[in-house]
């Protein structure tokens, strides 16, 4: 069950008198809109809920039948009444759930219509949320990636307050650092008059060079201090080394048709040196990607005689890795 709402201003109702004509009755509402200002508690799943109930009064000598009622959001369930007698009264209740990080404003227009749909009658809600806060993505997963040093990770933060909103870390993983830059603030003006603005924040991290381990689960916590509250984001954050280094093949082949080809070499540490036994066979310089480091490989020798070899990559901690390489007559 959805957790009530903080009720933050009681509903600003307008003193402007709604009517319309129903056939030989008289359709008649005291508050046709109604203005709210709602803030959403954090638990489930940040749901935002408001709830009005619309008094309607028939000053017609007919009874009113009321054969819909629809709404311009499919956030809002509406219960309404399907006769309004002759000089009587009755009620129309709108409940409205969706989720508060979606939209700090939200307009919801309500008809009314009989059979013939003559003369809709016309209720409207204007809802906004000046505690409105948004930070996306809900979680960063990395995957297998060869260089983390090259994979920063964004996080946008999104906030309605006066005045600039504060962002403090309650834990970050070790050897990574977050740094927080604002790109944009909007002046804005709620429905219901309240001024405020709309403040925009990334949060960058950085990872370090190398990273031990081949994986990593965990996450990041930081508060968000506004005028109006201090809310709490978790971000959990992944990623997976590759398990070894190592070329993407054992062996590579080149032919008559393919005298040169890209070679991967699957590693997060850098290269120092790249060697053949071969001369016939002349390794290119390396370009770092998300998934290693691309070598070209070409044969050089002649194109009828068959011809094998090895490359061997030697990295900067001293290690080595290597690979066979043939080319083929055809």
């Amino acid at each position: 069950m959805k957790k009530a709402l903080i009720i933050s201003a009681a509903a600003i109702l307008t003193v402007i008198i709604g009517w319309r004509h129903f056939l030989g009755g008289r359709i008649i509402c005291d508050a046709p809109v109604v203005f709210s200002d709602i803030a959403a508690v954090s638990g489930n799943g940040g749901m935002a809920s408001f709830s009005h109930t619309f008094a309607l009064k028939n000053y017609g000598a007919d009874d009113i039948e009321i054969a819909s009622a629809t709404t311009s959001c499919s956030c809002t369930n509406l219960v309404f009444p399907k006769v309004i007698p002759a000089f009587g009264r009755a009620e129309l209740t709108a409940q409205a759930d969706f989720p508060a990080d979606e939209s700090f404003e939200r307009q919801i227009d309500i008809v009314l219509s009989n059979s013939s749909k003559e003369n809709p009658f016309a209720l409207k809600m204007v809802l906004t949320n000046s505690r409105y806060v948004s930070v996306s993505p809900k979680s960063l997963v990395f995957g297998e990636i060869a260089r983390l040093p090259d994979s920063a990770g964004k996080i946008s933060v999104e906030c309605l307050s006066p005045s600039d909103a504060g962002i403090t870390f309650d834990f970050c993983p070790d050897g990574i650092t977050a740094e927080i830059k604002k790109t944009s603030e909007k002046e804005r003006v709620l429905g219901n008059g309240i001024k405020t603005k709309l403040h925009s924040y990334e949060i960058i991290l950085n990872f370090p060079d190398k990273i031990s381990g081949k994986s990593y689960c965990g996450g990041i916590s930081f508060a968000l201090k506004t005028d109006f509250s201090t809310s709490r984001h978790t971000i959990p954050i992944s990623w997976e080394k590759p398990e070894t280094d190592k070329f993407s093949l054992d062996k590579y082949a080149l032919t008559k048709s393919l005298k040169k080809t890209v070679i991967l070499l699957k590693t997060n540490t850098e290269l120092s040196r790249i060697k053949t036994d071969n001369k016939r066979f002349v390794i290119g310089a390396g370009k770092r990607t998300d998934n290693g480091i691309e070598l070209t490989a070409a044969y050089t020798g002649s194109e009828n005689e068959n011809s094998s070899g090895k490359i061997t990559a030697l990295l900067a901690d001293g290690s080595e890795i290597s690979a066979d390489i043939i080319y083929i007559a055809q």
